[in-house]
């Protein structure tokens, strides 16, 4: 199995969701804002909290699809099995 294209840009869309999962989260649990003004509010620290869950679970899903379609094919009806 390789890393493609398409793999890759999922992982950085999966690192930008993790991203945004610290900064609302660091904002939420001791009230530090990394970047300097953001998020400013509550309500931004939750927005970024829930869109770096949703991104990081709708990239790890592309992520899973992609692997699934690079898998070998297997050979029509022959499992490997031990013959009976």
């Amino acid at each position: 199995m390789r890393l493609s294209r398409a793999i890759a840009r999922w992982m950085f869309v999966d690192l930008g969701g993790l991203a945004l999962l610290l900064l609302g989260g660091l904002w939420l649990a001791v009230d530090v804002a990394v970047v300097p003004g953001f998020p400013s509010s509550r309500v931004q620290a939750w927005f970024c909290v829930v869109l770096g869950l949703t991104l990081i679970a709708y990239a790890v899903i592309e992520m899973l699809k992609e692997f699934l379609t690079q898998r070998p094919a297997t050979s029509g009806g022959h499992d490997g099995g031990a013959d009976r």
